[in-house]
């Protein structure tokens, strides 16, 4: 491809979206756009100079392309989570709805480990233990916790017939499957000793007398919004853990998967706007969550046309902000 058909490539919309997505994708992967790799994948040869025997190939069209409509901002520091890529084509279902920490968290689970995974609301921790199940062909049963969760949610309990009443824990526990704990900083903490004595020794004597033996294939996942150290000032109603209890697991950062979020997304342009108001107030240390779902429902609403940008702003991200935080916001987007 010579100079004169990079203005051609430019006015095809599509042949742009892709480049944009394969240059975020290797500023993910590498940690540099790599504009040579970017010239080879799109083309952009220069033919051969007299008495050589290779094309020329050192990425200045997609540099020159990508400079011109400001994506590559010369002298940009890159991190692997800046900047949020663009949607890309997913080559098989999974890999589109895998989180980056997924394969890590499959290890552990291999090895029989229970794994706790610990971020913000909307970061896709249910989900994960869900895929799981399904990577590892087993069942899935999620419940939530919270201070007034009782023991018997665990256990189950004996009626005033005296007939046993199971527990969904026990049916896992017995006969294998992922078990997720969910909100497990949200329980409380005297409730769990059952569930990490169950955990910690492989069996557990139910209120039934049975003492069963943990199924080969029980798998035991809990999902936190903290790290077990008490309440912070974005989850305040979370209890401090005991020790053991979170000794007994691989815990793993799960914050926002942004490159997925921009795939799942109805629209792209505002989920941009979103992470970028994300990391606004994660710099200026604001007190707010600016969850994935605020991406998908404002992307909705955007697109059925009701409402305005700046109503879906205000209902969505910027909700609950005072008029001064609101501006701070706002001259940090700019």
């Amino acid at each position: 491809m010579n100079m004169a058909s990079r203005k051609d490539f430019m006015a095809s919309s599509e042949r742009m979206a892709a480049l944009e997505a394969a240059y975020h994708s290797n500023v993910l992967s590498k940690g540099s756009p790599d504009f040579a790799d970017l010239d080879e994948k799109f083309g952009f040869w220069v033919a051969p100079r007299e008495g050589q025997d290779v094309k020329d190939n050192k990425g200045w069209h997609s540099f020159t392309i990508l400079k011109e409509k400001g994506v590559h901002v010369v002298g940009r520091p890159y991190q692997k989570a800046s900047p949020a890529p663009v949607p890309e084509p997913a080559k098989d279902k999974m890999t589109t709805r895998e989180h980056p920490k997924f394969r890590r968290m499959l290890y552990w689970v291999e090895t029989s480990t229970p794994v706790m995974l610990i971020g913000p609301a909307g970061s896709g921790k249910t989900t994960a233990a869900q895929l799981l199940a399904k990577e590892l062909g087993i069942s899935f049963l999620p419940q939530s916790f919270c201070n007034q969760t009782p023991e018997s949610r665990f256990a189950g309990f004996v009626a005033a017939g005296g007939n046993y009443v199971p527990s969904g824990f026990y049916d896992v526990f017995k006969n294998g499957g992922v078990y997720l704990l969910d909100e497990m900083d949200a329980a409380n903490p005297n409730v769990l000793v059952a569930f990490n004595a169950a955990v910690a020794n492989g069996y557990w004597t139910f209120p039934n007398g049975e003492t069963v033996k943990a199924h080969e294939s029980f798998r035991a996942v809990a999902a936190a919004n903290t790290w077990g150290k008490g309440a912070d000032r974005d989850y305040q109603g979370r209890n401090a853990l005991d020790a053991a209890t979170l000794d007994r697991f691989a815990r793993l950062a799960w914050d926002y998967d942004e490159a997925h979020e921009l795939r799942i997304s109805p629209r792209a342009d505002w989920t941009k706007h979103v992470q970028k108001v994300r990391r606004a107030c994660q710099t200026l240390s604001i007190q707010t969550v600016i969850s994935p779902r605020a991406s998908i429902n404002g992307g909705k609403a955007l697109n059925a046309g009701k409402l305005t940008w700046a109503e879906v702003e205000e209902d969505t991200i910027f909700s609950g902000m005072d008029c001064e935080t609101l501006q701070k916001v706002k001259a940090a987007i700019r």
